[in-house]
């Protein structure tokens, strides 16, 4: 068991199996379900749908044979994660409740917590952010109550998770610092770990650039010397992220593709996929298309092979995007198109949300500004009865900028204004930038040089903070715009 909790998948099989024969030759058939729905969780995580689901149906079988409903439930608990994977989400709704049942009739507080946070993640990842929410607190005061700290600490992370999805980053900080504390004292360093990397992200999203990589560097740290491969890849995999935002592209590059190098070793096939897909989008980013497509057909291939539903949608996306790069548009649409109607299916919102996104940005690319707008628009109402507040100001933005490409410069300024206003409320410093950089040249088109120049100022002060380079970069070329307007030819000593 601890093998396989801390990564090493090929050991961890090794003694399941020597155990399943000890079980088997005593005849025990409790202990033999048990290791037949461990076997089955470490086959699922090197890619074997198939054999996994074959051993959790054994384990099911031996579990009902013996009247085992305990097991049983474990075991279906298993199944419905996979099914929640593969895009299923009836099925593993259906696992999640039948488990939460026995766990309840057998008075298992644990377990029935563990499959009520389920189920509250598959509400989460059907768009009922709110709901969920809702769910969560409820969750952590039952918690509180019991005294049970380190479920609380892992319902806090969850409701960290949904809150920063929601935009509320500052909320989303905070139940991470409260989970933090309980892992420091119970010395769960491989929680704090996890933790410290998901602050990261929300670091970063606020503009605490500094502050990001010193709690991602001491994620990574700590998992490098407790020896865990699986947490490893995905913090290396992250920092690679913050580079990418960060526009240290070529960096990005290089330490995404030691993540993948890392998730290879460790023998994981769904860290690997994430690692293939994250390497695929930045190798587009800096123009390397061949070894960016090469990278997609096999994402494309794997996530096929294993069922993962949501990998396949997203590789599909990225091969359109691939395709527009090319300027083969129409077949970039069909892409996206049957991506969307993948995730309608699988009933994968926030998928929905950004196949409609790239389609809009499909068409405002061939000019199709009505189609554009119509798309943007989708994305929008979604984001917005989702309760996902970043999505909703990036698609107002996208909203800004096609009526800004129809001279429509009253719903450019009101869209990017709003868009400023959702990023200005969640502490989003990338997000008020970028629109205020739309804002001064909406302000330019207006012939108000002395508002634009405020915006651009404004812009490059919190690009500055950022450290962003490129932001400052484009800051400064529209101020210098300016001063070329109205005779100014040079630039200030400091820019």
């Amino acid at each position: 068991m601890f093998a396989a909790q801390a990564g090493d998948f090929h050991k961890a099989l090794e003694r399941y199996d020597k155990a399943l024969a000890i079980h088997r030759q005593a005849g025990d058939r409790v202990g033999e379900t048990r290791v037949l729905g461990h076997l089955a969780r470490v086959h699922w995580r090197l890619g074997d749908p198939q054999r996994a689901e074959k051993l959790f149906q054994q384990a099911i079988s031996l579990s009902q044979k013996t009247g085992d409903r305990v097991g049983e439930a474990r075991q279906r608990a298993g199944l419905a994660l996979m099914a929640e994977e593969r895009g299923d989400m009836k099925s593993a709704e259906e696992g999640h409740q039948f488990a939460l049942r026995i766990f309840r009739e057998a008075d298992m507080i644990e377990e029935t917590i563990e499959q009520e946070r389920h189920l509250t993640s598959l509400l989460l990842t059907k768009g009922g952010n709110e709901a969920a929410i809702q769910r969560y607190h409820g969750l952590t005061n039952r918690l509180g109550a019991l005294g049970l700290s380190r479920a609380l600490a892992g319902i806090l992370v969850d409701l960290g998770n949904a809150q920063f999805e929601r935009g509320e980053a500052f909320f989303a900080l905070n139940n991470y610092e409260r989970a933090l504390i309980i892992y420091r004292e119970s010395n769960d360093r491989e929680s704090q770990a996890t933790v410290l990397s998901n602050m990261s992200g929300v670091d970063h999203f606020l503009g605490f650039v500094e502050k990001a990589h010193e709690h991602l560097l001491e994620a990574l740290h700590l998992f490098r010397s407790l020896g865990v491969p699986k947490g490893e890849a995905a913090a290396l995999s992250n920092l690679g992220t913050l580079l990418r935002q960060a526009g240290d592209l070529q960096r990005a590059v290089d330490v995404q593709r030691e993540a993948l190098q890392a998730a290879r070793q460790l023998g994981d096939s769904l860290i690997e996929l994430e690692a293939l897909n994250s390497l695929s989008g930045l190798l587009y980013e800096i123009g390397d298309v061949g070894e960016a497509s090469e990278l997609n057909q096999q994402v494309q291939a794997r996530a096929v092979s294993i069922g993962h539903v949501r990998l396949q949608i997203l590789s599909e996306i990225n091969h359109a995007y691939l395709l527009a790069e090319m300027g083969r548009f129409s077949k970039a649409e069909e892409a996206i198109l049957r991506s969307l109607q993948r995730a309608e299916t699988a009933g994968l919102r926030s998928l929905m949300v950004n196949a409609h996104r790239n389609l809009g940005t499909i068409n405002q690319s061939m000019g199709l500004l009505d189609e554009s707008e119509h798309h943007f628009t989708h994305a929008l109402l979604l984001s917005q009865d989702m309760g996902e507040r970043r999505s909703e100001a990036e698609n107002l933005g996208n909203l800004g900028n096609v009526a800004y490409e129809r001279r429509d410069l009253e719903g450019a300024l009101t869209s990017h204004r709003h868009a400023f206003d959702l990023y200005s409320a969640m502490g989003d410093k990338k997000g008020q930038a970028n629109e205020l950089l739309n804002l001064a040249n909406v302000a330019l088109d207006q012939n108000d040089d002395p508002m634009a120049m405020r915006l651009f100022g404004q812009a490059l002060g919190l690009y500055r903070e950022m450290k962003n380079r490129l932001g400052q970069a484009i800051a400064v070329l529209g101020q210098g715009h300016i001063r070329y307007r109205a005779g100014e030819c040079q630039f200030s000593a400091d820019n």
